[in-house]
Protein backbone atom coordinates (compact mmCIF):
# COMPACT_ATOMS: atom_id res chain seq x y z
CA UNK A 1 0.00 0.00 0.00
CA UNK A 2 3.31 2.14 0.05
CA UNK A 3 3.51 5.26 -1.98
CA UNK A 4 6.81 5.02 -3.31
CA UNK A 5 5.71 1.39 -4.61
CA UNK A 6 9.24 0.50 -6.72
CA UNK A 7 11.37 0.98 -3.89
CA UNK A 8 9.42 -1.07 -1.52
CA UNK A 9 8.66 -3.78 -3.87
CA UNK A 10 12.18 -4.37 -4.92
CA UNK A 11 13.20 -4.41 -1.63
CA UNK A 12 10.56 -7.19 -0.56
CA UNK A 13 10.90 -8.94 -3.96
CA UNK A 14 15.06 -8.94 -3.22
CA UNK A 15 14.16 -10.37 0.79
CA UNK A 16 12.57 -13.55 -1.74
CA UNK A 17 8.79 -12.69 -1.50
CA UNK A 18 6.20 -12.66 -4.11
CA UNK A 19 4.41 -8.68 -3.93
CA UNK A 20 0.85 -7.69 -5.04
CA UNK A 21 1.24 -3.79 -5.35
CA UNK A 22 -1.65 -1.78 -4.60
CA UNK A 23 -0.78 1.97 -4.13
CA UNK A 24 -1.69 4.25 -1.21
CA UNK A 25 -5.13 5.32 -2.53
CA UNK A 26 -6.77 1.67 -2.67
CA UNK A 27 -9.65 1.24 -0.85
CA UNK A 28 -10.37 -1.01 1.89
CA UNK A 29 -12.45 -3.29 -0.60
CA UNK A 30 -9.26 -3.70 -3.37
CA UNK A 31 -6.84 -4.44 -0.44
CA UNK A 32 -9.04 -6.63 0.79
CA UNK A 33 -10.06 -8.31 -2.62
CA UNK A 34 -6.28 -8.62 -3.40
CA UNK A 35 -5.88 -10.17 -0.35
CA UNK A 36 -8.50 -12.55 -0.09
CA UNK A 37 -7.52 -13.50 -4.28
CA UNK A 38 -4.17 -14.39 -3.52
CA UNK A 39 -4.12 -15.44 -0.48
CA UNK A 40 -1.33 -12.68 1.35
CA UNK A 41 -0.32 -13.29 4.50
CA UNK A 42 1.39 -9.63 4.93
CA UNK A 43 0.84 -6.06 4.93
CA UNK A 44 3.25 -3.35 3.83
CA UNK A 45 2.78 0.25 4.15
CA UNK A 46 2.85 3.41 6.11
CA UNK A 47 1.76 3.35 9.63
CA UNK A 48 -1.41 5.50 9.25
CA UNK A 49 -2.91 3.21 6.12
CA UNK A 50 -2.36 -0.01 7.61
CA UNK A 51 -4.33 0.87 10.94
CA UNK A 52 -6.77 2.31 8.66
CA UNK A 53 -7.24 -0.73 6.75
CA UNK A 54 -7.18 -2.42 9.71
CA UNK A 55 -10.16 -0.49 11.53
CA UNK A 56 -11.59 -1.35 8.38
CA UNK A 57 -11.28 -4.66 8.39
CA UNK A 58 -12.47 -5.05 12.40
CA UNK A 59 -15.97 -3.32 11.56
CA UNK A 60 -16.88 -5.28 8.73
CA UNK A 61 -15.91 -8.09 10.60
CA UNK A 62 -13.39 -9.55 7.64
CA UNK A 63 -10.76 -10.67 9.87
CA UNK A 64 -11.58 -14.18 9.76
CA UNK A 65 -11.40 -14.19 5.58
CA UNK A 66 -7.41 -13.08 5.99
CA UNK A 67 -4.54 -15.01 6.66
CA UNK A 68 -2.25 -11.72 7.70
CA UNK A 69 0.77 -12.81 10.19
CA UNK A 70 3.34 -9.81 9.16
CA UNK A 71 3.29 -6.45 9.05
CA UNK A 72 5.62 -4.45 7.56
CA UNK A 73 5.54 -0.92 8.28
CA UNK A 74 6.66 2.67 7.40
CA UNK A 75 7.40 5.66 7.17
CA UNK A 76 5.72 6.65 10.79
CA UNK A 77 6.78 4.59 14.04
CA UNK A 78 3.73 2.28 15.16
CA UNK A 79 2.91 2.73 18.97
CA UNK A 80 2.51 -0.21 21.51
CA UNK A 81 -1.24 -0.12 21.47
CA UNK A 82 -1.55 0.40 17.43
CA UNK A 83 0.65 -2.90 17.48
CA UNK A 84 -1.75 -4.60 19.98
CA UNK A 85 -4.89 -3.34 18.27
CA UNK A 86 -3.66 -5.01 15.02
CA UNK A 87 -2.66 -8.06 17.00
CA UNK A 88 -6.10 -8.75 18.39
CA UNK A 89 -8.05 -8.00 14.84
CA UNK A 90 -5.67 -10.38 12.68
CA UNK A 91 -3.91 -12.87 15.52
CA UNK A 92 -5.21 -16.13 14.91
CA UNK A 93 -4.93 -19.18 17.70
CA UNK A 94 -2.95 -17.37 19.88
CA UNK A 95 -0.35 -17.16 17.43
CA UNK A 96 1.53 -13.67 17.09
CA UNK A 97 1.76 -11.12 14.19
CA UNK A 98 5.26 -10.48 13.48
CA UNK A 99 5.47 -6.57 12.70
CA UNK A 100 8.86 -5.72 11.08
CA UNK A 101 9.57 -1.94 10.00
CA UNK A 102 12.07 0.10 7.48
CA UNK A 103 13.10 3.69 8.44
CA UNK A 104 13.40 5.81 4.90
CA UNK A 105 13.03 9.27 3.43
CA UNK A 106 12.96 10.66 0.01
CA UNK A 107 16.35 12.18 1.14
CA UNK A 108 18.31 9.29 2.26
CA UNK A 109 16.50 6.39 0.74
CA UNK A 110 16.10 3.27 3.13
CA UNK A 111 18.71 3.23 5.79
CA UNK A 112 17.95 0.73 8.87
CA UNK A 113 15.62 -1.65 9.58
CA UNK A 114 13.62 -2.98 12.71
CA UNK A 115 13.35 -6.21 14.40
CA UNK A 116 11.78 -6.85 17.69
CA UNK A 117 13.69 -10.43 16.78
CA UNK A 118 17.03 -8.64 16.98
CA UNK A 119 16.45 -5.66 18.83
CA UNK A 120 13.88 -7.21 21.97
CA UNK A 121 10.30 -5.76 23.12
CA UNK A 122 9.92 -2.52 23.32
CA UNK A 123 9.01 -1.14 26.97
CA UNK A 124 7.64 2.78 25.79
CA UNK A 125 6.69 4.02 21.96
CA UNK A 126 10.45 4.47 20.91
CA UNK A 127 11.43 2.37 17.91
CA UNK A 128 14.76 0.79 18.05
CA UNK A 129 15.99 0.03 14.51
CA UNK A 130 19.48 -1.02 12.75
CA UNK A 131 21.90 0.48 10.72
CA UNK A 132 25.07 -0.17 9.37
CA UNK A 133 27.61 2.63 10.16
CA UNK A 134 29.41 1.95 6.57
CA UNK A 135 26.53 3.09 4.96
CA UNK A 136 25.80 5.76 6.78
CA UNK A 137 27.07 8.32 9.50
CA UNK A 138 24.57 9.15 12.02
CA UNK A 139 25.62 12.22 14.96
CA UNK A 140 23.34 12.96 17.86
CA UNK A 141 24.33 16.67 18.87
CA UNK A 142 22.33 18.60 21.50
CA UNK A 143 18.51 19.88 20.87
CA UNK A 144 19.81 23.38 20.95
CA UNK A 145 22.26 22.91 18.32
CA UNK A 146 22.22 25.44 15.22
CA UNK A 147 23.89 23.78 12.19
CA UNK A 148 23.40 27.33 9.92
CA UNK A 149 26.34 28.91 12.66
CA UNK A 150 28.74 26.84 11.15
CA UNK A 151 30.08 25.65 14.74
CA UNK A 152 30.23 21.77 15.23
CA UNK A 153 29.68 21.39 19.15
CA UNK A 154 30.55 18.11 20.97
CA UNK A 155 28.69 15.35 19.98
CA UNK A 156 26.30 13.85 22.79
CA UNK A 157 27.86 10.52 23.91
CA UNK A 158 26.15 7.25 23.30
CA UNK A 159 22.89 6.42 24.59
CA UNK A 160 22.15 10.07 25.47
CA UNK A 161 19.02 11.77 23.19
CA UNK A 162 19.99 14.69 21.06
CA UNK A 163 19.14 15.96 17.38
CA UNK A 164 20.04 13.39 14.55
CA UNK A 165 22.36 14.51 12.06
CA UNK A 166 23.08 11.99 8.77
CA UNK A 167 26.29 11.95 6.56
CA UNK A 168 25.71 8.95 3.64
CA UNK A 169 28.82 7.29 2.33
CA UNK A 170 26.54 5.96 -0.45
CA UNK A 171 25.26 8.47 -2.34
CA UNK A 172 27.84 9.64 -4.87
CA UNK A 173 25.80 11.58 -7.81
CA UNK A 174 23.96 14.13 -4.74
CA UNK A 175 25.90 13.64 -1.73
CA UNK A 176 24.22 13.82 1.18
CA UNK A 177 26.68 15.30 4.37
CA UNK A 178 25.49 16.69 7.50
CA UNK A 179 21.58 16.54 6.97
CA UNK A 180 19.43 17.26 9.57
CA UNK A 181 17.00 14.91 9.61
CA UNK A 182 14.11 16.56 12.34
CA UNK A 183 14.08 13.16 14.17
CA UNK A 184 15.16 12.82 18.25
CA UNK A 185 16.92 9.46 18.94
CA UNK A 186 20.37 8.08 20.18
CA UNK A 187 22.70 5.29 19.19
CA UNK A 188 23.14 2.61 21.27
CA UNK A 189 25.49 -1.12 20.73
CA UNK A 190 23.77 -4.40 19.44
CA UNK A 191 22.46 -6.29 22.18
CA UNK A 192 24.61 -9.43 22.99
CA UNK A 193 21.57 -11.82 21.36
CA UNK A 194 21.59 -10.04 18.22
CA UNK A 195 25.42 -9.78 17.59
CA UNK A 196 25.02 -13.71 18.17
CA UNK A 197 22.61 -14.38 15.31
CA UNK A 198 24.34 -11.77 12.84
CA UNK A 199 27.65 -13.13 13.45
CA UNK A 200 31.17 -11.06 12.64
CA UNK A 201 29.00 -8.08 10.60
CA UNK A 202 27.20 -6.78 13.87
CA UNK A 203 30.33 -5.58 14.63
CA UNK A 204 29.28 -2.53 12.25
CA UNK A 205 25.54 -2.52 12.84
CA UNK A 206 24.50 0.06 15.97
CA UNK A 207 20.65 0.44 16.82
CA UNK A 208 19.20 4.04 16.47
CA UNK A 209 16.72 4.29 19.05
CA UNK A 210 13.77 7.05 17.57
CA UNK A 211 11.92 9.06 19.77
CA UNK A 212 9.87 10.76 17.41
CA UNK A 213 10.50 13.98 15.32
CA UNK A 214 11.26 17.70 16.87
CA UNK A 215 8.00 19.77 17.29
CA UNK A 216 9.40 23.13 17.06
CA UNK A 217 10.15 22.53 13.13
CA UNK A 218 7.80 19.92 11.73
CA UNK A 219 5.58 16.90 12.14
CA UNK A 220 4.30 14.26 10.46
CA UNK A 221 1.12 12.92 10.04
CA UNK A 222 -0.46 9.61 7.37
CA UNK A 223 3.17 9.63 6.21
CA UNK A 224 4.32 12.95 4.92
CA UNK A 225 6.64 15.58 6.88
CA UNK A 226 5.18 19.34 7.44
CA UNK A 227 7.28 21.91 7.86
CA UNK A 228 5.90 25.02 10.49
CA UNK A 229 7.51 27.41 8.58
CA UNK A 230 5.68 26.59 5.38
CA UNK A 231 2.38 26.09 7.08
CA UNK A 232 3.06 29.86 8.35
CA UNK A 233 4.13 31.17 5.25
CA UNK A 234 0.09 29.53 4.18
CA UNK A 235 -1.58 31.12 7.08
CA UNK A 236 -0.28 34.74 6.36
CA UNK A 237 -2.22 34.92 2.79
CA UNK A 238 -4.06 38.50 3.58
CA UNK A 239 -7.02 37.19 1.54
CA UNK A 240 -7.68 34.31 4.09
CA UNK A 241 -8.03 36.66 7.15
CA UNK A 242 -6.25 34.17 10.24
CA UNK A 243 -5.56 36.12 13.18
CA UNK A 244 -5.18 32.57 15.09
CA UNK A 245 -4.22 29.19 13.92
CA UNK A 246 -3.23 25.65 15.58
CA UNK A 247 -2.61 22.10 14.93
CA UNK A 248 -3.80 19.10 16.93
CA UNK A 249 -2.60 15.76 16.30
CA UNK A 250 -4.81 13.20 18.13
CA UNK A 251 -5.47 9.31 17.87
CA UNK A 252 -9.38 8.67 17.60
CA UNK A 253 -10.90 5.14 18.70
CA UNK A 254 -9.53 3.06 16.07
CA UNK A 255 -6.26 4.43 16.84
CA UNK A 256 -6.22 6.27 13.75
CA UNK A 257 -4.25 9.47 13.44
CA UNK A 258 -6.46 12.30 12.85
CA UNK A 259 -5.39 16.00 12.45
CA UNK A 260 -7.29 19.12 13.69
CA UNK A 261 -7.04 22.82 12.25
CA UNK A 262 -8.22 25.44 14.34
CA UNK A 263 -8.80 28.82 12.58
CA UNK A 264 -9.64 32.36 13.67
CA UNK A 265 -10.57 34.34 11.32
CA UNK A 266 -10.75 38.27 11.97
CA UNK A 267 -13.61 40.06 12.18
CA UNK A 268 -15.96 41.34 8.76
CA UNK A 269 -15.00 39.33 5.56
CA UNK A 270 -15.17 41.66 3.14
CA UNK A 271 -12.03 40.85 0.76
CA UNK A 272 -11.63 37.32 2.33
CA UNK A 273 -12.02 34.36 0.75
CA UNK A 274 -14.94 32.13 1.28
CA UNK A 275 -13.90 29.37 4.46
CA UNK A 276 -14.81 26.40 1.68
CA UNK A 277 -12.08 27.57 -0.39
CA UNK A 278 -9.92 27.75 2.25
CA UNK A 279 -10.52 23.87 3.53
CA UNK A 280 -9.96 23.05 0.33
CA UNK A 281 -6.47 24.79 -0.12
CA UNK A 282 -5.74 23.08 3.13
CA UNK A 283 -6.98 19.37 2.07
CA UNK A 284 -4.67 20.18 -1.11
CA UNK A 285 -1.60 21.10 1.68
CA UNK A 286 -2.18 17.64 3.81
CA UNK A 287 -2.81 15.39 0.80
CA UNK A 288 -6.26 14.40 2.04
CA UNK A 289 -7.93 11.82 -0.44
CA UNK A 290 -11.06 9.87 0.63
CA UNK A 291 -9.53 7.52 1.86
CA UNK A 292 -8.49 9.79 4.89
CA UNK A 293 -10.91 12.79 4.64
CA UNK A 294 -12.54 11.32 7.85
CA UNK A 295 -9.71 12.04 9.91
CA UNK A 296 -8.90 15.88 8.54
CA UNK A 297 -11.06 18.75 10.24
CA UNK A 298 -10.27 22.82 9.62
CA UNK A 299 -12.74 24.80 11.44
CA UNK A 300 -13.80 28.22 12.29
CA UNK A 301 -13.19 29.04 16.45
CA UNK A 302 -13.60 31.70 19.02
CA UNK A 303 -10.57 32.64 20.76
CA UNK A 304 -11.17 30.45 24.18
CA UNK A 305 -11.17 27.17 22.30
CA UNK A 306 -7.72 27.06 21.39
CA UNK A 307 -4.97 25.43 23.77
CA UNK A 308 -2.31 28.07 25.51
CA UNK A 309 0.82 27.29 27.12
CA UNK A 310 0.37 26.91 31.19
CA UNK A 311 3.38 29.51 31.93
CA UNK A 312 2.36 32.65 29.31
CA UNK A 313 -0.74 31.78 27.79
CA UNK A 314 0.74 32.08 24.50
CA UNK A 315 -1.57 29.57 21.66
CA UNK A 316 0.73 26.37 21.01
CA UNK A 317 0.81 26.05 17.67
CA UNK A 318 1.11 22.01 17.37
CA UNK A 319 -0.63 19.95 19.96
CA UNK A 320 0.63 16.51 20.02
CA UNK A 321 -2.32 14.07 21.44
CA UNK A 322 -1.35 10.93 19.94
CA UNK A 323 -0.28 8.31 22.20
CA UNK A 324 -2.15 10.46 25.04
CA UNK A 325 -5.19 8.39 26.69
CA UNK A 326 -7.69 11.35 27.55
Amino acid sequence: MYRALDLVTDIIENAGASVLPVGHLASPQEILAACKAYGANALAGDTSQIVQFTSWVESAKMSDCLHINKIFYTSESMSRSQRSYIQSVFGRDGLPVIFSSLLASAEMGPWAVGCFDLTGPQKDDTADLIFDTRHMIVEVMPLDFDLSTGQSPCRIVEGETGMLIVTSLQRLRNPLVRYVTGDIGSIHHLPTSASLQLGKESEHLRVLRLHGRDLRNSFKWQGEYFELDTLKELMSNPSWGIVLWQIVLADNQSNCETLEIRLMQKTGTDGLIAHEDILEILKDHFYVHANNESLFHANLHSRDDFIRSLSGNKVIKLVDRRGKMG
